[in-house]
């Protein structure tokens, strides 16, 4: 295993002790008043600094993966959620980024610098907004907690066979997840009980803090206890769930804790924006094994009226069409939807892509261009504005457009990839090299950006300041590998 891979499976294993895993582990009651301090040195084990690296490593392995969804409409909401709850944390200045990891499993876990993971069978498996945003809380609890310098310290105590144990789980993991479970399994059945009592003690922290941040965000607090209630009495929703979670259940005592916490917030009916169920509906499409059955399986539900809400059903039935390539009966659907909610900017979007896939480019643009100025703001819609306008041959003008409105986060895949095909259609190779170089290099690989950069050197017709430019990173790039092996 080589030195790069080593320093991230580390920076992966530090994140999982320290985390829930999902917010399913058992927990135990604590006293309201026993938080430890957020500020406190002596918890602290980690610099910013090495915890913005371990970030970005983490990040790197994770999206490496596949399995981290690049889909601007679906990360835009998640997002938006995130970003109105960390407002009501006790550190809404520190760095968060939420994401959709594609799993089958319901399930969320926490990575060092504030990187969040929804899974999306967790999403499927809500039944309203508040339920998605208690588990974002309690994730949120965990960074706030500074449950990974705590968990780091504690790895101190813990035996180095667990620590490889885990390891090789978490290796084992990346091709064959139930065969990882059995490994963490083994590695926690070495007596190492201290280690999965500390987890029980972040969870019952979370769950305290979480509450407070839902509240404080306006969302109904109750989510939290009544999705741990329905997802106990449900035995079905454990199918596909790792082992260790099922060695570890979720108890009754942890729901009658934080429902004891939440009992000084009045309940109040559930009611979800328009906006979770489109998103739940993506997400359905997006995860479904064999697209060819989902039309059938949205008109019966539709014919039936069986579904959480009506306009999302519909929605879900265009996207399935999109998926089995009959675009042109999508666009009725989307149409349709229009005449019944003309501002919603999710069906216009999903209208646009309609006419693009049925070759229809001007009333697509023309569809694009008044949304994306009346919402400069929203990364999906800039995204998708910018895609149409590559497939349209227009590549000076979304080049512009990428670079006047910077995404909210560079690192991201969507952004990178627009740019490098915006550089390379507008005539500029070599930029477009160097885009898909210093997007490896987020995910650590080096060896592949400097393969990307020694051809950014080979594109004819470049000035000698960019071959200069290029050259120079191509250098320490080479001292960084050479240092490393």
């Amino acid at each position: 295993m080589g030195h790069h891979v080593k320093k991230t499976f580390l920076c992966f294993i530090t994140s999982l002790l320290i985390t829930v895993s999902t917010p399913l582990a058992q927990a135990e009651p604590i006293n309201e008043d026993a938080l430890p301090d957020y500020g406190d040195p002596s918890q602290v084990k980690l610099t910013p600094a090495d915890e913005k690296k371990m970030g970005t490593e983490f990040m790197g392995m994770l999206r490496s993966s596949g399995h981290v969804l690049a889909d601007p409409i679906d990360q835009e909401y998640l997002s938006d959620i995130g970003a109105r709850l960390v407002r009501g944390s006790v550190m809404p200045n520190r760095h968060f980024e939420f994401f959709w990891f594609a799993s089958p499993s319901i399930n969320a876990f926490t990575g060092p610098d504030g990187y969040i993971a929804i899974h999306t069978q967790l999403m499927l498996a809500s039944a309203n907004e508040d339920e998605l945003a208690g588990v974002m809380a309690h994730e949120i609890g965990h960074v706030t907690q500074n449950h990974l310098a705590r968990g780091m310290a504690v790895q101190s105590k813990v035996g180095t066979g667990t620590i490889a144990g885990v390891l090789a789980a978490i290796a084992i993991g990346m091709v064959a997840p139930g065969a990882a479970a059995g490994a963490v399994t083994a590695a926690m059945a070495g007596g190492e009980q201290q280690m999965l009592n500390y987890s029980r003690a972040h969870e019952a922290e979370a769950d305290r803090v979480g509450i407070k941040v839902l509240a404080n965000a306006q969302f109904d607090p109750w989510g939290m206890p009544n999705f741990f209630k329905r997802l106990l009495q449900d035995e079905r929703l454990y199918q596909g769930m790792s082992q260790l979670l099922n060695d570890h259940p979720l108890t009754q005592e942890r729901i009658t804790d934080t429902e004891n916490r939440t009992s000084a917030y009045p309940k109040k009916p559930a009611v979800s924006p328009l906006a979770y169920y489109l998103i739940k509906e993506r997400i359905r499409v997006q995860s479904a094994k064999n697209p060819r059955t989902l039309i059938e399986s949205y008109q019966r539900v539709l014919r039936n009226k069986t579904y959480e809400n009506e306009m999302a059903a519909e929605y879900g039935e265009g996207l399935a069409l999109m998926e089995n390539h009959r675009a042109r009966q999508a666009i009725d659907v989307f149409q349709s939807l229009l005449t019944r909610s003309p501002e919603e900017i999710i069906f216009q979007l999903a209208l646009a892509n309609a006419l693009e896939d049925t070759h229809q480019m001007p009333a697509a643009l023309t569809l694009l261009e008044p949304l994306y100025q009346k919402n400069r703001a929203s990364d999906a819609v800039m995204i998708h504005y910018v895609r149409a306008l590559l497939r349209d041959n227009q590549p000076k003008k979304a080049l512009d457009i990428l670079e006047n409105d910077r995404l909210n986060y560079p690192q991201h895949p969507i952004p990178f990839g627009a740019l490098a095909d915006a550089q390379s259609q507008s005539g500029d190779v070599a930029g477009a090299y160097q885009t898909r170089a210093n997007y490896l290099l987020v995910l650590g690989q080096t060896t592949d950006a400097i393969d990307q950069l020694k051809m950014a050197l080979q594109v004819s017709h470049i000035d000698s300041d960019t071959k200069d430019r290029i050259q120079a990173q191509l250098d320490s790039l080479n001292r960084i590998r050479k240092q490393s092996t």
